[in-house]
């Protein structure tokens, strides 16, 4: 009849149309835009159009997290952490990388960023703060060629990074100086990890052991009477960048 005919045409036509509206909510969400990673929007604020974040940008982002570029050891996890390689720079993908390995996924993570710089600088991690220790020295090897640290380099470094964690690395710093050593090689810096916690309970160091010859001057040295010398104040190598 008339009318059998007329609903099935309209239950078509319904078919036909909601399809379409299908297609068309399809259509609108592949059109609407996505939603900027962390990485991505944090890049950009500091990149400033630019594919690396500069030296000047990177003292924005330590002024941002409340981190002093010249005296906190934070500013240089903050590198290390993104695998920067050139000095006082970061490239996109390192940036990103940094990001993830710090598990920044908001602006509330970013703000606290330090604490997670802290912990590693702190040693909590000691597999993690090894290859940090081994990344200090070769990220300061800055001329062509370089493989030994200077002196001063050297001595900052170590006061810097290691003194929280293991003390006599004060006292390492100033026999670097007193002794007039010119510079610290691989061999040497890899070592103190191993040395320092043994030299602080003396004791257990032998003097006949495997170790660089410099710890045993040093061991000597810690028992040598001696004027006490003034106290130095050290800053991050970040004077030539920021």
């Amino acid at each position: 009849t008339q009318s059998t005919w007329d609903n099935k045409m309209k239950k078509k036509a319904a078919k036909v149309l909601t399809k379409e509206v299908k297609k068309d909510a399809k259509k609108e969400v592949k059109k609407a835009p996505p939603v900027p990673k962390m990485d991505e929007i944090l890049f950009t604020k500091y990149a400033e159009g630019a594919e690396t974040i500069s030296s000047d940008a990177f003292s924005k982002i330590c002024a941002d997290l409340h981190i002093d570029i010249m005296s906190d050891v934070e500013a240089i996890v903050f590198l290390y952490a993104c695998g920067s390689t050139t000095y006082g720079e970061i490239t996109k993908p390192q940036f990103f990388s940094g990001i993830k390995k710090l598990n920044i996924k908001n602006e509330d993570d970013w703000n606290h960023c330090v604490t997670a710089l802290k912990k590693i600088s702190s040693g909590e991690n000691l597999t993690e703060f090894k290859s940090f220790h081994r990344f200090l020295f070769k990220y300061h090897l800055l001329a062509p060629g370089q493989k030994v640290l200077d002196q001063a380099t050297a001595a900052t470094l170590i006061k810097l990074s290691l003194v929280k964690i293991h003390p006599i690395a004060e006292k390492f710093a100033e026999f670097l100086k007193s002794a007039d050593k010119k510079a610290i090689n691989h061999d040497q810096w890899a070592n103190m990890l191993e040395v320092f916690p043994i030299l602080e309970h003396k004791e257990h160091y032998d003097d006949n052991g495997a170790w660089p010859t410099i710890f045993d001057e040093f061991n000597t040295w810690l028992t040598t009477p001696r004027k006490k010398s003034k106290q130095t104040s050290y800053f991050l190598i970040f004077t030539t960048i920021a």
